[in-house]
């Protein structure tokens, strides 16, 4: 589905050890070149938590599908986009996905429950710094920079081997401490934040269905994977965010996914996650 719009505007969205106090401490070694934003500059990914390490050496995937429950072409994509995401949290491929419910389609007789105004409007950014005068459903957007529709399997696993095929740089490193419940905060630090980008933090929820009473996909049952529940840009090194999760998530099934942008290109230098 393909929605035309007249102006788009650039926004940046706002949007073990501790046991008492604290649910987990965690350092994520995101990789950057210090100072890099080319497009082509490979990056390392791995994570280490406190009380061991785990991780990998080489390049990511951040997949961002822009989604909505109100479109009957978004099955496929969302069921795709969860294949992959399953599939890379078993093997431990360093691919990360979101995704994002956007709200422009829900006026046709549905209203998603996951989508977020923001949501489409970060779809319209990417629409700018593509100079494109369309945003549509579903649409994939990998690492910032390749843009498609997002049931294409041929084309989106050929993009995701191709980014994998990355060699290997020096990491940026950001820690987090998040406070337990979903009233909480998530504190952060990061080693270094190259010129013309910023950091954007997400949590996403698992394992998500929702039957659909109305519109498109009336009658459906839709299944769904790594949903963005909270979206937060911060273009600071370090700092504090309070954030509060709605009552219905299940932070069992909630990673954190954090990634470093060029806002300006919007070229993703590195991504990484850990879960809550």
């Amino acid at each position: 589905m393909i929605l035309q719009f007249r102006k788009i505007e650039s926004v940046i969205l706002k949007n073990q050890r501790e046991i008492a106090m604290r649910k987990s401490l965690v350092l994520l070694a995101l990789a950057a070149s210090v100072g890099a934003t080319s497009p082509a500059s490979p990056y390392i990914n791995s994570i280490t938590k406190a009380g061991g390490h785990h991780g990998a050496t080489g390049s990511f995937v951040l997949l961002e599908l822009f989604t909505s429950e109100g479109c009957s072409s978004c099955p496929p994509a969302d069921d795709l986009l969860g294949e992959i995401a399953r599939r890379a949290r078993k093997t431990g491929t360093p691919i990360y996905a979101l995704s994002f419910h956007v709200d422009y389609w829900n006026y046709i007789g549905w209203t998603d429950p996951y989508s977020d105004t923001a949501f489409s409007e970060r779809q319209r950014q990417y629409a700018a710094a593509f100079n494109n005068s369309q945003i549509y459903t579903p649409q994939i957007v990998v690492n910032g920079q390749d843009a498609f529709v997002g049931s294409n399997r041929s084309k989106l696993e050929a993009a995701v081997k191709s980014e994998l095929n990355g060699p290997p740089v020096r990491p940026i490193t950001i820690e987090l401490v998040k406070n337990p419940g979903k009233n909480s905060t998530l504190s952060y630090a990061v080693s270094d934040l190259p010129e013309n980008t910023v950091l954007h933090l997400a949590i996403v929820e698992r394992n998500l269905s929702q039957k659909v009473n109305r519109g498109e996909n009336s009658g459906r049952t839709l299944r769904h994977q790594n949903v963005v529940r909270y979206f937060e840009t911060v273009g600071k090194r370090e700092g504090l965010i309070s954030f509060e999760l709605p009552q219905d998530v299940r932070e069992e099934n909630c990673s954190v996914i954090a990634y470093i942008q060029n806002h300006l290109n919007m070229t993703v230098l590195a991504a990484t996650q850990i879960d809550f």
